[in-house]
C-alpha cells in the first residue's frame, strides 16, 4: 500500500512529522486491509488560513485493488485528529464495500 500526502500551508519540519504520523495511522487503520487497498492519498488543507479555528480538512482517497476508489473527509482543529478520523472512516468504508461484494459473490 502506497501513501502520498499533499499539504497546503505546512512548513518542512511540520510536514515531515505529520507525514510520519499519517503513515503510522494509515498502517494502524488500514494494515489489515492492505490486500484490498492499493494506495492512499491524503490531502490536507487549512480552510481558515492563519486565523485558526476548526477548519483543518483532511480528505483521504483510497484506490482499491480491484479498481475503484473511496473518499473520506474529516474536519477538525488538529491535523493529527483530522487524519485519524478520515482514515478510520475510510477503513470502515473499505470493510463495508468489500464485504458487500464478497457476500454477493457467495450467492
Amino acid at each position: 500500500m502506497q501513501l502520498a500526502m499533499h499539504a497546503h500551508g505546512l512548513a518542512g519540519r511540520r510536514h515531515d512529522r505529520l507525514f510520519r504520523l499519517a503513515a503510522e495511522r494509515a498502517d494502524a487503520a488500514l494494515g489489515r486491509l492492505a490486500d484490498r487497498v492499493a494506495g492512499v492519498v491524503l490531502r490536507l488543507s487549512d480552510e481558515n488560513g492563519p486565523k485558526g479555528g476548526r477548519a483543518l480538512r483532511c480528505v483521504a482517497t483510497l484506490q482499491l485493488v480491484g479498481g475503484g476508489s473511496l473518499v473520506s473527509t474529516s474536519l477538525s482543529s488538529d491535523w493529527q485528529d483530522a487524519c485519524s478520523r478520515a482514515l478510520d472512516r475510510a477503513a470502515t468504508l473499505v470493510k463495508r464495500c468489500t464485504g458487500r461484494k464478497r457476500s454477493l459473490e457467495r450467492r
